[in-house]
């Protein structure tokens, strides 16, 4: 029979001592789920092959849960997010003294900026438009 898991959760019925038969399908259906869940976390959950650096409190690539990897993924993309981009009634981009708050790549032809008479143009110059919009 093919597992639930990740597409549901499997949800068994307790069996009772001396009144409940327990045949062979009972046992292969949780060993079927089981191998589910560990075919799709994989063998080392909470450990990370790549980690180089620390989010919050952790300098190791080794976690104690799944979910301690995970938050710890989660605070990170914040501190980025509040680090780069903040949005307070628009987007403010931010820099520090050691990043740059935005970088655009200037190789098309198209303007890279445009509101009301005044471009960017592809080559970085200001342009102000007399009379028009850009």
């Amino acid at each position: 029979m093919a597992a639930s898991y990740p597409a549901a959760a499997k949800y068994f019925t307790n069996k009772v001592d001396n009144t409940d038969t327990v045949i062979a399908s009972d046992v292969n259906l949780a060993y079927d789920e089981i191998t589910a869940i560990e075919t799709t976390l994989g063998t080392t959950p909470a450990v990370s092959s790549t980690w180089s650096g620390t989010f919050d409190s952790t300098s190791a690539a080794n976690w104690t849960t799944v979910t301690g990897r995970l938050e710890n993924i989660e605070y990170g993309l914040k501190v980025a997010y509040d680090q780069r981009v903040k949005t307070n009634g628009g987007s403010t981009i931010a820099s520090t003294s050691t990043t740059v708050g935005l970088t655009i790549s200037t190789s098309g032809t198209g303007n890279l900026f445009a509101a009301g008479n005044t471009v960017i143009n592809s080559s970085g110059n200001i342009v102000a438009i007399d009379g028009g919009t850009a």
